[in-house]
């Protein structure tokens, strides 16, 4: 349609990911903030399980209510995991990864991730991993501090019934300010979405 006009740049950026082994613990600053500190946009993202391991999780946010100085000194003694939301994942599962979420991907999974088109960042853990300088990656602690929301999300998704169309059924997986994410599943010959 015509709504990307209104951006600069193209507003949203689709990525295939099949991570592994377990991907860095890391969270994404809102606009705002991102904007006042980066000058960039922020990023909120959504997750489309394509396929999953036997016992393939994710981390996405905290197991409990937690405070910022119990993140930070679990990110600096490698126990950040054991703050964390754990969910099994299962090929079709759908996660809205809000802008603040702590997240991370497990080892085992392959998922469409489908966000605001931002590069931005914050790492609070990386398990350890060298860089290709053979250095320790980067992490951006007091930044992820600063944006992380400190509690359990609230799972959505998908929102829609699937409707049945002539040679296609669709179901609307999630829906925000930026992007707008439907299945849609051929049942047979057909000759254009409606």
């Amino acid at each position: 349609g015509t709504r990307p006009a209104a951006f600069s740049s193209f507003p949203v950026l689709i990525k295939l990911i099949d991570a592994a082994s377990d991907l860095s613990i890391q969270v994404h600053p809102d606009d705002r903030y991102a904007m006042k500190q980066e000058g960039t946009s922020g990023k909120t993202e959504m997750w489309y399980v394509i396929d999953a391991e036997e016992g393939a999780s994710i981390l996405w946010g905290f197991d409990h209510l937690v405070t910022r100085e119990e993140v930070r000194k679990a990110a600096l003694d490698g126990t950040l995991e054991s703050l964390c939301n754990r969910v099994p994942v299962h090929k079709g599962d759908v996660f809205w990864i809000n802008a603040g979420t702590l997240h991370a991907i497990g080892g085992g999974i392959t998922l469409a991730e489908i966000q605001q088109n931002s590069s931005l960042t914050y790492r609070l853990y990386d398990y350890g991993r060298l860089g290709t300088d053979g250095k320790p990656r980067e992490l951006h602690l007091e930044k992820a501090l600063d944006v992380l929301k400190y509690e359990r999300p609230v799972r959505r998704g998908p929102i829609g019934r699937k409707e049945i169309h002539q040679g296609y059924t669709r179901t609307l997986l999630g829906s925000c300010h930026y992007f707008t994410v439907s299945e849609i599943e051929l049942t047979g010959e057909y000759m254009g979405l409606a």
